[in-house]
This record gives structure tokens, sequence and C-alpha cells, in this order.
């Protein structure tokens, strides 16, 4: 418990900031793999 506050706590404001961004650079692929995936289903015909 205390050691994770501390990694928490130790963290500069940029280190912060670029975990955002890669958390955010992420949820885009995901969002693109599910497009890319439900396109080629739907393509093939078989339409949720």
């Amino acid at each position: 418990m205390e050691l994770g506050f501390l990694s928490c706590s130790t963290l500069h404001p940029s280190e912060r900031n670029a975990l955002r961004e890669g958390l955010r650079f992420h949820t885009l692929v995901l969002r693109y793999v599910w497009y890319g995936t439900s396109a080629i289903f739907w393509l093939l015909g078989d339409r949720p």
C-alpha cells in the first residue's frame, strides 16, 4: 500500500501527462481495431 502510494506521488506532471496520452492512444487503437473487425464482418454479410 505505502509503496504504491509512493510511486504514484513521485510521478512528475509530465510523466502523468505521458501516461494519459498513452491511454488515449490505446483507446484510439482499440476503437480502430473494433471498427475494422466490424467492417470485415459487415462485408462478409454477417451483420450484427
